[in-house]
């Protein structure tokens, strides 16, 4: 039987003589109905992050952003580079810090800019 010319052939990798998996092929169809209902999940968590978003948001602080703020004051309210790379709970959050105090100093530390940002990072992906 031979594949449309719409389908797509997916062709897999040898990983060794006894491990080759066969390429198979996927009609044009099947692989649009895929990416509808992949569109429809992506859609579904982002409808629900936004509910659950507007019923539970607070202004106040999380773990992470109670020791952002703290290191803060105690620098004297001002910021270094080697502050903001040191290490918390074995990792460098530097991306996760500037926003903190960016939404601090600039919008009173109401939390819009990071939730906005795992809003914006849901959609990229």
């Amino acid at each position: 039987m031979q594949p449309s010319p719409r389908a797509k052939t997916f062709k897999r990798k040898s990983i060794g003589p006894a491990l080759e998996t066969p390429s198979f092929t996927v009609p044009a169809e099947r692989t649009a109905a895929l990416n509808y209902a992949l569109l429809a999940v992506a859609l579904a968590v982002l409808a629900f992050s936004t509910i659950f978003f507007a019923r539970g948001y607070s202004q106040i602080l999380f773990a992470d952003s109670w020791k952002v703020l703290m290191d803060f004051k105690d620098a004297g309210f001002s910021f270094s580079p080697s502050s903001l790379l040191s290490f918390h709970n074995e990792h460098r959050p530097l991306v996760a810090r500037i926003p903190i105090l960016v939404d601090q100093i600039w919008a009173g530390g109401r939390g819009w800019l990071p939730f906005g940002l795992i809003f914006l990072t849901q959609v990229a992906h």
